[in-house]
């Protein structure tokens, strides 16, 4: 396999290249991990000792967190299409409106985040805006306390004095339940045909 009659100081080469590449490839990975870059191993928070030392009898008192029936996922999914309607039509000109719309579905948390983009965008001089046209397919399941829902919707999308575009896009939504009110957490952007 390797040609173990090579001059002297070609064997030296090689094992010296051979030296610098194993220290370089064992180094780097000793960074990555150092610095947490990959291997991600996250530790998890030590239970207090008084949970530890919690008899069978401790625990039967504690209150396991009630299951979501399928009532209140419903009525998650409601809420989820009200604010995906509200969400999804977009324009320049009416940013307080659409935050007025919003402020009710939304956590007073995930509101802020909502408000700190309006105010932070910038306008780029053309007309942007896009209007909600239609529910698609809209799948809702209970995630522990939370509930998490995909909603497919079909949008128009207007720039400047081009026509619309019909844009289908896939939200994620994330809604906790407060004072009996379904309110959405969070939203991610899953997908997006143009």
């Amino acid at each position: 396999m390797f040609d173990t009659n090579l001059p002297s100081g070609r064997r030296k080469l090689f094992f010296f290249i051979l030296l610098v590449f194993t220290i370089a490839g064992f180094g780097t990975k000793y960074l990555l991990f150092k610095f947490g870059w990959v291997g991600g191993q996250t530790k998890t928070p030590e239970a207090p000792p008084s949970a530890l030392e919690a008899g069978p009898a401790d625990r039967q008192n504690e209150q396991e967190p009630a299951a979501l029936t399928t009532e209140d996922v419903e009525k998650a999914r409601q809420a989820a299409e009200m604010f995906i309607r509200s969400y999804t039509t977009r324009d320049d000109q009416t940013k307080n409106e659409r935050l007025q719309a919003l402020k009710p579905l939304t956590t007073p948390s995930f509101y802020q985040i909502l408000q700190e983009e309006a105010e932070l965008s910038r306008p780029t001089g053309e007309t942007h805006s896009t209007s909600f046209q239609s529910l698609g397919k809209v799948d809702c399941g209970a995630v522990g306390k939370s509930v998490e829902c995909l909603v497919e919707t079909i949008l128009q999308e207007m720039q400047g004095d081009q026509p619309a575009i019909p844009v289908e896009r896939v939200y994620q939504l994330t809604l906790v339940e407060e004072s009996s009110d379904w309110l959405v957490e969070e939203v991610v952007l899953r997908g997006s045909i143009d």
